[in-house]
């Protein structure tokens, strides 16, 4: 994939860097260049009161997918994550809904299925997050 889309690109932006993955850069709309996903990794922080199963390591990756993810959530398009247990999904989209920002937009809802979770239980963890809006009409508070 990677070779066939410098292809064509190839001749669109000439200046696209050779070397790594195109999924290696990040394009910067507002000064026009390619930034590598490693140069826009925040620095670390260790905070000895954070969960360990919360801790979020800045990667490339993690990094990528954040922005990726703020992207899309932003543009009121849906995302679903994928991937191997232990890579992090969890955490990054902890992450990102419980920003100060979007909490303030969004009803973050955390739901952990497992080969007991039922419909009624998925029902009753979200109807415990919603307010009626008439006597048979459920919905988000206000503003969310």
């Amino acid at each position: 994939f990677d070779k066939e889309i410098r292809k064509q690109i190839g001749s669109l932006a000439p200046d696209f860097p050779k070397e790594g993955s195109v999924y290696d850069y990040w394009i910067d709309t507002e000064e026009g260049k390619y930034i590598s996903w490693a140069e826009m990794v925040p620095e670390y922080i260790f905070d000895s009161n954070v969960p360990f199963f919360n801790i979020l390591v800045p990667t490339e990756d993690t990094t990528k997918y954040k922005h990726l993810l703020d992207l899309l959530v932003n543009s009121d398009i849906n995302v679903k994550f994928i991937g191997d247990t232990g890579v992090g999904k969890t955490v990054i989209v902890q992450d990102h809904f419980q920003d100060e920002k979007t909490e303030a937009k969004f009803l973050y809802v955390p739901v952990t299925f497992s080969a007991q979770t039922t419909s009624q239980n998925l029902q009753d963890v979200l109807d415990t997050k919603l307010v009626s809006k008439r006597k048979t009409l459920m919905g988000a508070p206000f503003g969310k």
